[in-house]
């Protein structure tokens, strides 16, 4: 019984690792595709290492944390580049939250009318962007591509995932109080719009 038991574990573990090992193999195997893709495109990485190797840096760190990227073209100087791109980084999450934001409420708050709704998706908005500014600091990874005049960048930002929840939060809290509607639903709402981050 006793060797059965062991037997047992010990297949156990090799499914789980045959299961991890295939999943990065898979990873391994985006991020190669990925790599060539932008490779193709003009896109080189500023400093060290290679296309493959930093974004294989970059999705290893997914599931604990959520990456952020941001965009800007046409930049005569590369220092303009990044700023642009981490305002885009930051904007595209403020609007990709407020869809999650309006989804939920519209969907399972039915007790706001429609001014309350947009007061708090606007709020929430404006406050996210403000929670993030002080996140997003240093890029993880910055892709330049120049054709000698101007210059494109991709910056990719990684951000702790309890830290973008608790911004979230924040943003939302803020929100609620702003729209004059945080002595009806308290944390109520705050709790049902999170719930649709993790959904997601």
């Amino acid at each position: 019984m006793k060797k059965l038991f062991v037997l047992a574990t010990i297949m156990l573990s090799l499914v789980c690792s045959t299961e991890t090992f295939a999943q990065s193999k898979k990873e391994l195997k985006n991020v190669k595709i990925r790599a060539k893709e932008l490779a193709k495109e003009g896109w080189k990485v500023e400093g060290v290492g290679t296309l493959e190797s930093e974004l294989a840096k970059i999705e290893s760190k997914r599931g604990n944390a959520e990456i952020l990227v941001g965009s800007a073209y046409g930049n005569k100087k590369i220092s303009l580049a990044k700023a642009k791109a981490r305002n885009n980084a930051i904007n595209e999450y403020a609007e990709y939250a407020k869809s999650i934001v309006k989804g939920r409420i519209n969907s399972g708050l039915s007790d706001l009318n429609g001014e309350e709704t947009d007061n708090i998706v606007s709020g929430f908005e404006r406050m996210v962007i403000r929670e993030l500014d002080g996140e997003i600091n240093i890029p993880a990874l910055v892709l330049i591509r120049s054709n000698g005049a101007t210059n494109d960048c991709q910056c990719f930002y990684v951000i702790d995932s309890d830290a973008a929840e608790k911004a979230r939060i924040k943003a939302m809290n803020q929100a609620i109080e702003e729209a004059g509607v945080a002595h009806k639903y308290g944390n109520e709402i705050s709790k049902f719009v999170n719930e649709g981050f993790h959904a997601e």
